[in-house]
C-alpha cells in the first residue's frame, strides 16, 4: 500500500488502485479454489494450500517492492513504537476516524450474503460465487474509482464511494428477497466498496506527508484490525436474534456504519477544500 503512495503523485489514485486490485482478483481465485479443496480434500488441507500460496505471493512482494527514499524520510519522527504526534493533525484525526467506524460495516456483505443466498433457499452456485463475483467487481472498481479520483478530486471521490456503497445496503441489501437483487447489490457494492478500498489510501500522502507516511499507513490500517474483527460477528449477532434469522439487521449494521464513516470522510473533504464544488 505505501509503495505505489510514494512513487506516484499525479497518478496516484491509479497506481493504489492497480496495486490493490491484486486482492480482488485474489478474493475471486481463492474463493473458487478453496471450495474445490474443500469438496475433495477437505478444510484443512484447503486452509494448508491457501497458506502456502499467500507465503509465497507475500513472499515475492516483499523482496520485489522497493520505497522511495530511506525510511529516515518517509518514516516519520516518532521514537515510540506509536505515533502519536500524527493525532495533532486535526485531518489525521477525522481520517483514523473514518477509517474505524466505516471498517466494522464494509466486510459485512462479503462474509454474509452468502448465507443471506442461501436462507432464501437459492442455488448452492449462487452462495459460493457471489463473493467470488464482488470480488472481481472490487478489483475493476478499485482501477477506476482511482482513475476517477485522480481527474475528480480523491477527496470528492472517496466520500462519494463511501456514502453509495453504505447507501447499497440501506436501500438493496435490505430488500433483498430474490435471486436478481442479491445479484444487483453485489454488484452495486463490490463497486463503490471497492472505491473506499481505493481511495482511502489514496488520500493519505495529502493528509500527513510523505514524510509521515509510513507511520500514519501502520497506524490507520492497525486500527482497521477491530473493525474486520468484530464488525461481522456483531452483524451475525443481530441476524441471528430472531428465529429465522433475519438478514435485514446485517443490511442496517453495515449501511448504518458505513454511512457514518462517509460523514467524517465528506468532513474530511470540507476540512481540506471548504464547501465550493471543485477538485479536492
Amino acid at each position: 500500500i505505501g509503495a505505489p503512495q510514494q512513487w506516484f503523485s499525479k497518478r496516484r489514485g491509479l497506481a493504489v488502485g492497480l496495486a490493490m486490485s491484486g486482492s480482488g482478483i485474489g478474493g475471486l481465485c481463492v474463493s473458487n479454489i478453496c471450495q474445490a479443496a474443500i469438496s475433495h480434500i477437505g478444510y484443512r488441507w484447503a486452509l494448508r494450500i491457501v497458506g502456502i500460496m499467500e507465503f509465497v505471493l507475500i513472499g515475492l512482494a516483499a523482496i520485489l517492492v522497493r520505497p522511495l527514499g530511506t525510511s529516515q524520510q518517509t518514516g516519520g519522527k516518532a521514537k515510540g513504537i506509536i505515533s502519536w504526534y500524527l493525532f495533532k493533525n486535526p485531518h489525521f484525526v477525522i481520517m483514523f476516524i473514518h477509517g474505524l467506524i466505516t471498517t466494522f460495516g464494509y466486510m459485512t456483505p462479503f462474509f454474509l450474503l452468502p448465507s443471506h443466498a442461501k436462507a432464501l433457499g437459492l442455488s448452492p452456485w449462487v452462495g459460493t460465487n457471489l463473493s467470488a463475483i464482488m470480488s472481481a467487481v472490487n478489483a475493476a472498481a478499485r482501477i477506476f474509482t482511482g482513475f476517477m479520483g485522480d481527474h475528480l478530486g480523491r477527496f470528492n471521490s472517496l466520500f462519494i464511494c463511501t456514502f453509495l456503497a453504505g447507501a447499497c445496503s440501506l436501500a438493496i441489501w435490505i430488500n433483498a428477497t430474490n435471486q436478481a437483487t442479491i445479484w444487483v447489490f453485489a454488484v452495486l457494492y463490490g463497486f463503490f466498496g471497492g472505491g473506499y478500498i481505493a481511495l482511502f489510501p489514496t488520500v493519505q500522502p495529502q493528509v500527513v506527508g510523505l514524510e509521515n507516511i509510513s507511520p500514519a499507513v501502520g497506524l490507520l490500517y492497525f486500527t482497521n484490525l477491530f473493525g474486520y474483527m468484530f464488525g461481522t460477528p456483531i452483524a451475525s449477532a443481530l441476524i441471528n436474534k430472531s428465529s429465522p434469522p433475519d438478514y435485514r439487521n446485517g443490511a442496517i449494521w453495515a449501511g448504518v456504519t458505513v454511512l457514518i464513516g462517509s460523514l467524517f470522510a465528506g468532513w474530511l473533504r470540507v476540512s481540506k477544500g471548504g464547501w465550493k464544488m471543485k477538485r479536492i
